[in-house]
């Protein structure tokens, strides 16, 4: 490889060891030097190269390198005493020059300054504003443009001051005066930010401090209208020594960017740019796919704290300018070309499996965003960044250098933070490369625009490099991220693909990662991609996808998904017969708890609506293992719907219903009728005398304590059970030593159906008239002991194909 300029760094050669030391050179000596691969990222490092450094476009301050009293003399005038008064202020706007309403303009021939601090301090401060303002190449020199009295009344109109010559910026120093209002806005000359500093006045300290503030050439500036007082400033210009060329003008940064915009643009783009060809997992895994990216190594002074708590908002001069040159030129490129930028936090660790004195260390990364935000819940991921990255070295460092240690060969722990940026369009291939799958995900759904060769990437590659398929490191992954905006922002890729082989493995793969409240919110797209594929093309993959352990969550997402697709009449069938066939696995363990949920009623209806027979024999088989007792909501349902010309299935079906709930209502009726009686063989139980005299007596309930626990009551509930013979319920509550038994009358005068006996005798003449008119006069003889299986048989419908089995 052309990565180093005196070790390649083949696979097969072993790193170089320090004669006496355990530990190795992982990726070269420490007088190696890294060099960038190509033609095209030597020229990128050479423009950043170029950039000067950036600066503060403005900033203000207390002037504490200047005296409090200058000793400021206007010719024919003693010393001027600060803060200004109104004597004063009309001697000194005598010889001025009117510059705008309640302002005035003094030349600075007719100032002098008797102080000799004032001069120094005035230095001190243009070279402090040098340095802030990134001007490296010499300190700025301050001269005396012109003195500006303000009074009441008075303002600065914003304006720009465009004859700038060898002036890099204005220093503006506001001398102690006592006034309200006038404070100071700049607007940067490139960003059109606005700045406002109000010199003092907030700090209570405007009237015995001198204040500054600093702007860049060709800044636009205003000072807001004074409301009270005087107020007196010097202006200085900050101008570039004699000698010196005329560099660093805005138009020759404009230039720079231009150009570095122009090479980032030929970095090779990833499947999301709109001119790529198609590219797989396998490519992003290759050395031509790695090379889109560029790496700079950033301050050795950089530290984690401040990375975590900052982001890049932690750099600061090089780092910092350079950072911002590149954000510059992204402005001047499609978006799928801008640079996306991460942070890498680089180091050598030994695996955990190895971890030993001897043991030889391996490269790792770890990753945070520009916000200083960690990406993934690693610590430390190995991969070999040295052959990975392509740094552009604008330093020139040797290894060693960029180690901290020109000597020594790496140590376990040492890290060095470097600025990572790729395409844009590359975003999604590169973050699944280096970051693994499940951090990848609220980046991938955080994007704007996603290519189909992007999901051909994510859905069909086999992860390249021995990894997992992307979905597959997601289901093994611990589920700490947010899934649903991801599997949204690829849904609506998949319907804009049209490709049904796409749809049909991102159900598969990704919607079955789904929590049940995300299935949830997520069902109406299946309505979207049933239209766009038809139903037949993807029925599979949607019935697998709710296709659960838990049977009642499957009824629920059929029944769901069944009214999302009502108007698709094969949709709405194979999912309502779907819904049947899992609510008889369900039923049949939990028959209770499935009658009173109410899906029986939801059931019924999407039954009636699909107006199939098939539908309705799988309905029948259903409703015929529901208790009798639990069968009145569903008569009610049904007999809304039914009429004449109904089909026979469903008149059947109903029949059959209402004749289940007669019998289980007579049989209610005679029970209750019956006396209450009860029997034992033997007396040989505990408290038996005493049962047996709550069971002679008029009480209804009778209660045992005493127990050590909850599940001694239920032995002896049980033991009662068998030895006593009744209509009675023997109930075990309570926990520890307040665990009771609870004997309940049912029987006789005891039982509390008898207060609904006119009901259920009601009820049962208006179900035998319903059965009447239902069946036809042949089957319609004793409908109190009917065969449920045989009603309807007579017209069984030879059309009625197989059931459908969905596994």
């Amino acid at each position: 490889m052309d990565y180093y300029s005196s070790v390649p760094m083949h696979p097969g050669i072993k790193p170089i060891e320090q004669k006496g030391s355990r530990l190795p050179y992982p990726i070269g000596k420490p007088t190696d030097q890294l060099v960038p691969r190509a033609q095209l990222r030597q020229r990128i490092a050479n423009a950043l190269g170029r950039a000067q450094p950036h600066g503060k476009p403005t900033f203000a301050d207390v002037a504490s390198a200047l005296p409090d009293v200058p000793g400021l003399v206007l010719e024919g005038m003693d010393t001027v005493p600060l803060p200004l008064c109104r004597e004063i202020f009309e001697k000194l706007v005598k010889q001025g020059v009117g510059e705008q309403e309640n302002v005035w303009m003094l030349f600075p021939h007719l100032i002098t300054m008797k102080n000799p601090a004032w001069t120094a301090g005035i230095q001190t401060l243009a070279e402090l504003s040098s340095k802030r303002l990134g001007i490296d190449n010499g300190v700025l020199q301050p001269v005396l443009s012109k003195v500006v009295v303000v009074r009441a009344g008075g303002k600065l109109d914003k304006q720009q001051d465009t004859n700038i010559g060898r002036s890099r910026a204005t220093l503006v120093v506001t001398l102690p005066s006592d006034y309200l209002g006038g404070d100071w806005v700049v607007w940067d000359a490139e960003t059109r930010k606005a700045y406002r500093y109000d010199m003092g006045k907030k700090a209570g300290n405007a009237a015995f401090k001198p204040h500054y503030v600093v702007y860049g050439a060709g800044a636009s500036y205003a000072m807001e209208e004074v409301t009270s007082g005087y107020c007196l400033m010097l202006v200085y210009s900050l101008c570039l020594p004699l000698g010196l060329p005329l560099a660093t003008r805005p138009h020759v940064r404009n230039l720079l960017r231009i150009e570095l915009a122009e090479l980032v643009k030929q970095l090779q783009g990833g499947p999301d740019d709109m001119d790529a060809i198609t590219q797989r997992c396998e490519q992003a895994e290759s050395s031509s796919n790695n090379a889109d990216n560029i790496a700079l190594s950033l301050s050795k002074t950089l530290t984690l704290t401040e990375i975590e708590n900052a982001g890049v908002n932690a750099l600061s001069g090089v780092d910092l300018d350079r950072f911002q040159l590149l954000l510059e030129a992204n402005k001047w490129l499609p978006p799928a070309h801008q640079l996306v930028f991460y942070l890498a936090r680089l180091g050598f660790e030994a695996p955990a499996f190895e971890c030993s004195e001897s043991s030889e260390l391996k490269q790792a990364v770890c990753w945070y965003s520009i916000t200083g935000k960690k990406i993934g819940a690693d610590n430390m991921r190995f991969v070999n960044w040295s052959t990975k990255l392509n740094f552009l070295n604008l330093g020139n460092e040797k290894l060693g250098e960029q180690r901290g240690n020109d000597k020594e060969p790496v140590a376990k722990g040492l890290e060095r933070f470097a600025l990572v940026g790729w395409p844009r369009s590359s975003d999604i291939a590169h973050t699944v490369n280096w970051f693994g799958a499940p951090a990848s995900v609220p980046i991938i759904a955080a994007h704007d625009f996603i290519s189909v060769a992007t999901l051909q990437l994510l859905l069909t590659s086999d992860g390249g490099g021995g990894k997992l398929h992307f979905f597959l490191q997601l289901r093994a992954a611990e589920r700490n991220f947010e899934l649903l905006p991801f599997c949204r922002k690829l849904g609506a890729v998949v319907v804009e693909s049209g490709d049904v082989n796409l749809a049909n493995t991102f159900v598969k793969n990704g919607v079955t990662l789904l929590k049940e409240k995300e299935k949830i919110s997520f069902l109406p797209w299946f309505a979207t991609l049933v239209e766009k594929f038809e139903w037949e093309n993807v029925s599979s993959a949607i019935l697998g996808a709710i296709n659960v352990k838990a049977s009642e969550i499957r009824v629920d997402r059929a029944l769901e998904l069944a009214d999302i697709l009502s108007q698709n009449i094969s949709a709405h069938t194979d999912l309502t017969t779907f819904a049947l066939q899992k609510t008889c696995s369900w039923q049949s363990t939990h028959a209770d708890r499935f009658a009173a949920s109410g899906k029986v009623i939801a059931l019924l209806n999407h039954a009636m609506a699909c107006k199939s027979a098939k539908v309705f024999a799988s309905l029948l088989v259903l409703l015929k293992k529901i208790s009798g007792g639990l069968l009145r909501p569903v008569i009610d349902t049904l007999s809304e719907c039914v009429d004449e010309s109904s089909l026979p299935e469903i008149r059947a079906a109903l029949a059959s219903v209402a004749i289940k709930r007669r019998q289980w209502l007579t049989e209610e009726v005679e029970e209750s009728k019956r006396p209450f009686t009860w029997d034992t063989e033997s007396m040989d139980f505990p408290d038996a005398a005493l049962i047996v005299s709550f069971l002679e007596g008029p009480d209804v309930a009778f209660k045992i304590c005493g127990f050590p626990g909850i599940g001694d009551a239920r032995a002896r509930a049980q033991l009662l059970r068998q030895k006593i013979k009744g209509a009675l319920k023997f109930e075990a509550d309570g926990r520890g030593h307040d665990a009771f038994v609870q004997i309940l009358k049912a029987g006789g005068d005891f039982d509390t159906r008898r207060k609904d006996l006119l009901k259920y005798e009601a009820e049962i003449d208006r179900l035998g008239q319903l059965v009447s008119d239902l069946l036809p006069p042949d089957e319609n003889t004793n409908t109190t002991n009917v065969d449920l299986s045989a009603v309807g048989k007579k017209r069984a419908r030879e059309e009625a194909g197989d059931e459908f089995i969905f596994e």
